[in-house]
Protein backbone atom coordinates (compact mmCIF):
# COMPACT_ATOMS: atom_id res chain seq x y z
CA UNK A 1 0.00 0.00 0.00
CA UNK A 2 1.58 3.69 -0.57
CA UNK A 3 0.10 6.79 -0.30
CA UNK A 4 -0.12 10.26 -2.07
CA UNK A 5 -1.00 13.54 -0.80
CA UNK A 6 -2.12 16.77 -1.97
CA UNK A 7 -2.45 19.94 -0.17
CA UNK A 8 -4.35 23.20 -0.14
CA UNK A 9 -7.91 24.44 -0.14
CA UNK A 10 -10.02 21.76 -1.03
CA UNK A 11 -7.77 19.34 -1.30
CA UNK A 12 -8.28 15.68 -0.88
CA UNK A 13 -6.09 12.85 0.64
CA UNK A 14 -5.30 9.51 -1.41
CA UNK A 15 -4.85 6.33 -0.49
CA UNK A 16 -3.59 3.40 -2.89
CA UNK A 17 -4.49 -0.52 -2.21
CA UNK A 18 -2.65 -2.63 -4.69
CA UNK A 19 1.33 -3.07 -6.21
CA UNK A 20 3.62 -0.24 -7.12
CA UNK A 21 3.97 -1.22 -10.87
CA UNK A 22 4.36 0.86 -13.96
CA UNK A 23 1.03 0.46 -15.31
CA UNK A 24 -1.10 3.89 -16.54
CA UNK A 25 -4.77 3.61 -17.14
CA UNK A 26 -6.90 6.96 -17.98
CA UNK A 27 -3.35 9.12 -16.85
CA UNK A 28 -3.54 7.58 -13.27
CA UNK A 29 -0.75 5.42 -12.09
CA UNK A 30 -1.09 1.93 -10.79
CA UNK A 31 -2.79 -0.77 -11.55
CA UNK A 32 -5.01 -1.50 -8.62
CA UNK A 33 -7.21 0.85 -6.30
CA UNK A 34 -7.00 4.37 -5.36
CA UNK A 35 -9.46 6.20 -2.90
CA UNK A 36 -10.09 9.32 -1.61
CA UNK A 37 -9.94 10.76 1.69
CA UNK A 38 -11.36 13.75 2.97
CA UNK A 39 -11.60 14.92 6.92
CA UNK A 40 -15.14 14.89 8.55
CA UNK A 41 -17.41 17.78 8.96
CA UNK A 42 -18.30 16.67 12.13
CA UNK A 43 -17.56 16.84 15.95
CA UNK A 44 -14.20 18.44 16.75
CA UNK A 45 -13.38 18.98 12.83
CA UNK A 46 -14.62 22.21 11.95
CA UNK A 47 -14.43 24.40 8.62
CA UNK A 48 -12.80 21.90 7.06
CA UNK A 49 -11.48 23.03 3.53
CA UNK A 50 -8.42 20.75 2.72
CA UNK A 51 -7.24 17.02 3.26
CA UNK A 52 -3.68 15.34 3.03
CA UNK A 53 -2.87 11.74 4.16
CA UNK A 54 0.26 10.89 5.01
CA UNK A 55 2.30 7.57 6.77
CA UNK A 56 -0.16 4.69 6.40
CA UNK A 57 -0.30 1.49 8.39
CA UNK A 58 -1.51 -1.40 6.94
CA UNK A 59 -3.67 -3.44 9.76
CA UNK A 60 -4.96 -6.17 6.81
CA UNK A 61 -8.42 -7.21 6.30
CA UNK A 62 -8.79 -4.18 4.37
CA UNK A 63 -8.01 -1.93 7.37
CA UNK A 64 -5.60 1.05 8.02
CA UNK A 65 -4.11 3.80 10.36
CA UNK A 66 -3.58 7.01 8.73
CA UNK A 67 -2.47 10.28 9.83
CA UNK A 68 -2.73 13.78 8.10
CA UNK A 69 -3.64 17.22 8.71
CA UNK A 70 -6.60 19.00 7.70
CA UNK A 71 -6.45 22.74 6.69
CA UNK A 72 -9.22 24.92 7.80
CA UNK A 73 -11.36 27.86 7.65
CA UNK A 74 -10.35 30.45 10.07
CA UNK A 75 -11.83 34.00 11.23
CA UNK A 76 -10.51 36.99 10.06
CA UNK A 77 -7.60 34.94 8.10
CA UNK A 78 -4.95 34.82 10.67
CA UNK A 79 -4.45 31.55 12.40
CA UNK A 80 -4.16 31.31 15.83
CA UNK A 81 -3.62 28.09 18.10
CA UNK A 82 -7.68 28.92 19.49
CA UNK A 83 -8.09 29.27 15.69
CA UNK A 84 -5.72 27.48 13.83
CA UNK A 85 -5.08 27.16 10.06
CA UNK A 86 -4.05 23.27 9.69
CA UNK A 87 -4.72 20.35 12.45
CA UNK A 88 -3.15 16.84 12.72
CA UNK A 89 -5.49 14.01 12.70
CA UNK A 90 -5.72 10.40 12.89
CA UNK A 91 -7.94 7.72 11.48
CA UNK A 92 -8.33 3.72 11.92
CA UNK A 93 -10.64 2.01 9.98
CA UNK A 94 -11.55 1.01 6.26
CA UNK A 95 -9.06 2.02 3.42
CA UNK A 96 -11.95 3.88 2.05
CA UNK A 97 -12.15 6.38 4.48
CA UNK A 98 -15.57 5.49 5.17
CA UNK A 99 -15.13 4.59 9.01
CA UNK A 100 -16.44 8.07 10.45
CA UNK A 101 -16.28 7.28 14.18
CA UNK A 102 -12.46 6.39 13.32
CA UNK A 103 -11.18 10.02 13.05
CA UNK A 104 -9.52 11.65 15.82
CA UNK A 105 -8.72 15.38 15.60
CA UNK A 106 -5.11 16.08 17.27
CA UNK A 107 -3.31 19.97 18.05
CA UNK A 108 -0.18 19.62 19.05
CA UNK A 109 1.40 21.93 21.57
CA UNK A 110 4.61 23.78 21.06
CA UNK A 111 7.54 24.14 22.94
CA UNK A 112 6.30 26.67 25.18
CA UNK A 113 3.47 24.45 25.84
CA UNK A 114 1.09 26.57 23.76
CA UNK A 115 -1.42 25.28 21.06
CA UNK A 116 -0.14 25.22 18.21
CA UNK A 117 -1.59 26.93 15.08
CA UNK A 118 -0.04 24.56 12.49
CA UNK A 119 0.20 21.52 14.00
CA UNK A 120 0.95 18.34 11.37
CA UNK A 121 1.42 14.61 11.88
CA UNK A 122 3.13 12.41 9.57
CA UNK A 123 3.37 8.89 10.13
CA UNK A 124 1.93 6.40 12.31
CA UNK A 125 2.83 2.38 13.75
CA UNK A 126 2.52 0.43 16.48
CA UNK A 127 0.66 2.69 18.56
CA UNK A 128 2.77 6.03 18.50
CA UNK A 129 2.82 8.62 15.37
CA UNK A 130 5.11 11.92 15.13
CA UNK A 131 4.79 14.69 13.58
CA UNK A 132 5.59 18.85 13.74
CA UNK A 133 4.00 21.83 15.13
CA UNK A 134 5.14 24.97 13.10
CA UNK A 135 5.40 28.84 14.32
CA UNK A 136 6.13 30.96 11.68
CA UNK A 137 8.18 33.75 11.97
CA UNK A 138 11.23 36.13 10.75
CA UNK A 139 14.51 35.99 10.71
CA UNK A 140 17.91 38.69 9.32
CA UNK A 141 19.37 35.48 7.42
CA UNK A 142 16.38 34.40 4.95
CA UNK A 143 13.40 36.96 6.30
CA UNK A 144 11.41 33.83 7.04
CA UNK A 145 12.08 30.59 9.30
CA UNK A 146 9.92 28.36 11.55
CA UNK A 147 9.64 27.61 15.18
CA UNK A 148 9.51 24.35 15.34
CA UNK A 149 8.60 21.37 17.71
CA UNK A 150 8.82 17.71 16.46
CA UNK A 151 6.83 15.65 18.41
CA UNK A 152 6.19 11.89 19.08
CA UNK A 153 2.56 10.81 20.31
CA UNK A 154 1.17 7.74 22.36
CA UNK A 155 -2.02 6.89 20.66
CA UNK A 156 -3.64 4.91 23.58
CA UNK A 157 -3.16 8.27 25.96
CA UNK A 158 -2.89 11.21 23.93
CA UNK A 159 0.35 12.05 25.32
CA UNK A 160 2.64 15.04 23.43
CA UNK A 161 6.34 13.51 24.07
CA UNK A 162 8.33 16.35 22.43
CA UNK A 163 11.37 15.47 20.09
CA UNK A 164 14.94 17.13 20.80
CA UNK A 165 17.15 16.67 17.97
CA UNK A 166 20.90 17.93 18.82
CA UNK A 167 21.09 21.82 18.48
CA UNK A 168 23.21 22.50 14.77
CA UNK A 169 22.86 26.19 15.83
CA UNK A 170 21.91 27.19 12.23
CA UNK A 171 18.64 25.36 11.79
CA UNK A 172 15.51 27.13 10.63
CA UNK A 173 13.48 24.09 11.55
CA UNK A 174 13.45 19.82 11.97
CA UNK A 175 10.94 18.04 12.09
CA UNK A 176 10.14 14.27 12.43
CA UNK A 177 8.83 12.64 9.18
CA UNK A 178 8.25 9.08 10.02
CA UNK A 179 8.20 5.81 12.40
CA UNK A 180 9.36 2.32 12.17
CA UNK A 181 8.52 -0.47 14.81
CA UNK A 182 11.63 -2.70 14.63
CA UNK A 183 9.73 -5.31 16.67
CA UNK A 184 11.98 -5.44 20.01
CA UNK A 185 10.53 -2.44 22.07
CA UNK A 186 12.22 0.27 20.00
CA UNK A 187 11.83 2.65 17.16
CA UNK A 188 13.29 4.29 14.69
CA UNK A 189 12.60 7.78 13.62
CA UNK A 190 13.41 9.32 10.59
CA UNK A 191 13.93 13.07 10.74
CA UNK A 192 14.70 16.40 8.68
CA UNK A 193 16.77 19.17 9.55
CA UNK A 194 16.43 22.08 7.32
CA UNK A 195 19.32 24.85 7.34
CA UNK A 196 18.97 27.77 5.71
CA UNK A 197 17.93 26.61 1.88
CA UNK A 198 20.03 23.31 2.63
CA UNK A 199 18.18 19.72 4.17
CA UNK A 200 20.60 17.53 5.81
CA UNK A 201 20.20 13.43 5.39
CA UNK A 202 19.39 11.50 9.19
CA UNK A 203 22.53 10.75 10.87
CA UNK A 204 23.19 7.06 9.54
Amino acid sequence: MSRFCATGPGSVGLVYEGPLDPVQRDGVSGSSTWYTIEAPETGPFTNVNGTSVYGPDNLGGGLVDLVGAYTRNVSGGSASGEDPNTVGFLYTGAIDGSTSSGYRSFQGQTRSGEAAPTPLSTAWMGGLAVGNCDIASADSLTGYSLVSTAFLVDLDSGRQINIRFPDLGLDITHTAYGIWENGDGSYTIARLIMVSTACLPPPW
